[in-house]
This record gives structure tokens, C-alpha cells and sequence, in this order.
């Protein structure tokens, strides 16, 4: 239920294809929402994927993410100490999930290592992707930056001339 909302912040965000961050006339995610079902729809149909195993596959991404931002959590409360924060967690319930996480997806890992796998692979697949998609993000915003100053300037000096 939450993951086309995510999809949806994320395409906010600039992250993400934009048609992802449309909101239907009743406030819903509605494009982000029809990706996530036809995202599940094809991990059903994919042959040797059963509902357990694919309840397997989703669980150890979640998971991972979870653990992830534990010690994201973590890493921020070190190397960033003066960013605003409205809410501190306790550094024992950051430690409790990525311990719990780093748990469920071992034995995940141990107890279908084929299913577990492919989570894992999918998971570290999204970081290039991300780092990819971020750098055509920060060219595509300089190229617009830099067409902005341009027609600055260009109107700077007609109105100079003038």
C-alpha cells in the first residue's frame, strides 16, 4: 500500500519520472499506484515465482531498506550534527532494526537462497540507478540554469540598449 506513495514522493522529489508525481482529482497517486500493481502483476507472472516466494522477495528489499535506514539514521546523527531535527530515534531502536533487518534477511537468504538473491541483486541494482539517474538530474538542471541566466542576460541588455 505504501510503496506507489513512496514512488510518488520520490518522483516529487525529482528522482523518479515525472508522470509518477500526478495526482489524480481525488489527491491519489494514481499513475504510482497503476506502476506498483503492474511491477507486481509481472513479478507474479514471472515463471518460478510463487506468492510465498515472492512474499519472500518483497520482504528482504523492505528489509534491507529498513536496515538501510537505521544506519542511515546513524551515519546523519554523525556526519551532520547540526541539521534540524523534529524527531531524534533512539540509537538502540536504529541498531534494534538493522539487527532485525540484518536477521530476516539472513535467514531469508539461508532458507531461499535463489528468491533472496534476486532481492538482493534488484536492491544493489537500484544504487547505479540511482546514481545514474541523479547525475542526468544535476545536468538536466544546470542545462536549465544555465538557459535561465542566458535569457537574463539577454533581456539585461535590451533593456540596457533601450
Amino acid at each position: 500500500m505504501t510503496g506507489g506513495r513512496v514512488l510518488y514522493k520520490v518522483s516529487v522529489d525529482g528522482q523518479a519520472p515525472q508522470a509518477c508525481g500526478l495526482l489524480s482529482r481525488w489527491d491519489t497517486p494514481h499513475i504510482a499506484l497503476l506502476a506498483q500493481g503492474a511491477l507486481g502483476v509481472l513479478l507474479i507472472w514471472t515463471p518460478g515465482l510463487n506468492l510465498p516466494s515472492l512474499l519472500s522477495y518483497v520482504g528482504v528489499a523492505s528489509w534491507m531498506y529498513y536496515g538501510s535506514t537505521g544506519l542511515a539514521v546513524l551515519v546523519l546523527r554523525r556526519t551532520e550534527p547540526e541539521l534540524h531535527r523534529p524527531f531524534r530515534a533512539p540509537v538502540a531502536a536504529c541498531v534494534a532494526v538493522m539487527a532485525g533487518a540484518t536477521g530476516l534477511v539472513g535467514t531469508t537468504l539461508w532458507q531461499q537462497p535463489v528468491t533472496a538473491s534476486g532481492a538482493i541483486l534488484v536492491c544493489a541494482l537500484a544504487w547505479p540507478a540511482r546514481w545514474l539517474w541523479g547525475r542526468h538530474l544535476v545536468s538536466t538542471n544546470e542545462n536549465q540554469q544555465q538557459q535561465e541566466q542566458g535569457q537574463q542576460e539577454g533581456s539585461e541588455s535590451e533593456t540596457e540598449s533601450e
